[in-house]
């Protein structure tokens, strides 16, 4: 039989996949934007530029040489020898320090051929054709330097001027790649970030992160008089015959921590005097964001509430509830917010007495 807590974990990290998807659904975007347009364009524009041009060397006579097998390897030595890097440079005008080969000409020498590929790149026609016939030339000579080993060489084909750029890249393929590889990074990068973030996703998690119970769950709808769930948090205060209620949160929780207290503040305000049966009705002082003194002061009669939203980091609530914490006096309000419910902080008018703001 699979172990029950081994298979809530694995339910805990598959809602948090879900969640941080939609939460930062703009990060796995970004990352295709970048990897599947921006990288291609980039790519593509460099390579617009760019034209190749080829001429080949061959044998004109038998070869000598003992074991045809280490031809290829023998001509990149010869190419490699620094005659030809300096017949280029010169032919090229180029600065000492810029690196030849590979970046203005390169050898291409097939292991089932006796005829080698000389290979200019330039940023003009005229500079690329130029590259692979100065390298074909002085690659030549290099390699009738050692006729008797191996036979006699010559260009057999010089290189034509381009007529048009190479297609070094290939913008469709490149782009289809750089999206799958944007969806898998955004999606590695969304898993690492819930990883360290462990965001809380439900009541029983909120109350385990802060130790405490959870009275009850509210949803702050932007733009809407509304509010589901606070109907039960000023029912469960007033019952909990408590004179003042601390509202706290984590450093992420101030906004819907504000919006609570306005709620809560109207709410009360509208409550009447008496009950139809004349039982007189009383409501607790809201302290908004108590002080540190505040809270080393409070009473027996008072009650903490602290409001964690959907999806805070685990740490920070479990660092909170640390120093706001008293057993049997404090619970936990689960807010749940819509999309876009960052907006610019209530500001309270007439709160008078009965709500407190630090100042």
């Amino acid at each position: 039989m699979r172990d029950t807590g081994m298979h809530a974990s694995e339910g805990d990290a598959f809602s948090a996949l879900g969640w941080g998807l939609r939460r930062y659904a703009w990060i796995v975007l970004a990352t295709m934007v970048v990897l599947g347009v921006l990288v291609p364009e980039v790519l593509h524009r460099s390579s617009a530029d760019r034209y190749d041009a080829q001429a080949q060397v061959g044998p004109v006579t038998a070869l000598t040489i003992p074991n045809l097998d280490a031809l290829p390897r023998s001509g990149e030595t010869v190419f490699a020898n620094g005659a030809v890097e300096d017949a280029v440079r010169r032919e090229l005008r180029l600065e000492s320090t810029q690196r030849v080969v590979p970046d203005h000409v390169e050898l291409v020498a097939p292991q089932d051929n006796l005829v080698f590929t000389v290979i200019g790149h330039g940023k003009t026609a005229q500079a690329a054709a130029n590259a692979a016939n100065a390298a074909a030339g002085t690659f030549t000579e290099e390699l009738n330097r050692y006729e008797d080993p191996m036979g006699t060489f010559a260009v057999q084909r010089s290189a034509a001027v381009p007529v048009r750029p190479a297609a070094t890249v290939r913008w469709l393929p490149l782009v289809l790649a750089g999206l799958a590889a944007g969806v898998v990074v955004g999606v590695g990068i969304v898993t690492l970030l819930m990883a360290v973030r462990r965001p809380v996703l439900s009541p029983t998690a909120a109350s385990r992160a802060a130790g405490v119970p959870v009275l009850a769950s509210v949803e702050l709808k932007k733009g809407s008089r509304e509010v589901p769930g606070l109907a039960q948090v000023c029912h469960r205060l007033l019952h909990q015959d408590a004179r003042v209620v601390f509202v706290t949160g984590p450093d992420s929780a101030a906004a819907e921590r504000r919006r609570l207290v306005a709620e809560l503040f109207k709410i009360f305000q509208s409550l009447p005097v008496r009950l139809p049966n004349g039982e007189p009705v009383t409501h607790p002082r809201i302290v908004d964001d108590p002080t540190t003194p505040e809270l080393a002061t409070r009473g027996e009669d008072a009650f903490t509430l602290i409001v964690v939203p959907l999806g805070a980091a685990l740490g920070a609530v479990v660092r909170h509830a640390e120093h706001h914490v008293i057993p049997g006096a404090t619970a936990v309000v689960l807010v749940r917010r819509t999309s876009g419910l960052r907006t610019s902080l209530l500001r309270l008018s007439g709160v008078g007495a009965l709500v407190t703001r630090r100042a």
